[in-house]
């Protein structure tokens, strides 16, 4: 059965503000065991993002996919790779590449995910979001 686990954001730093620095990691929440295989959605500065746990890694992009608008975070992981429960495209969690190439279906945007401590800490990435397809 799959479930999806929501979470809130805690007020932290902004995201980094030179495209040269490094990146600003903002606190999200207690790490409480992401479940493997299982996706969460937060928020970040006005932003849903997907985060999963694949062999004990964490990753995350866009919870928006770019196809049809459906929440990322909803969908199946298998082979290191999310795919969207509405229709079926399969993103690379590592790169946000669509594996359905023939589809031409937009990368999904990743963004750096860490864990420090115990707290869940992720940088966005500083490209717009993908909007769905009309």
């Amino acid at each position: 059965m799959r479930r999806s686990v929501s979470m809130s954001r805690i007020d932290g730093p902004s995201s980094c503000t030179s495209p040269n620095s490094m990146p600003d990691f903002e606190p999200i929440a207690t790490a409480t065991p992401i479940p493997e295989g299982v996706g969460i959605a937060v928020q970040i500065s006005g932003r849903s993002i997907a985060i999963f746990r694949v062999d004990g890694l964490l990753f995350a992009l866009d919870n928006v996919c770019p196809h049809a608008g459906a929440a990322l975070a909803r969908g199946r992981i298998r082979d290191g790779m999310v795919q969207c429960p509405l229709h079926g495209s399969r993103f690379d969690l590592r790169t946000g590449e669509c594996r359905n190439p023939s589809l031409g279906i937009q990368p999904v945007v990743v963004h750096a995910v860490r864990e420090v401590d115990g707290l869940l800490e992720v940088a966005l990435t500083h490209s717009p979001v993908r909007r769905p397809l009309k």
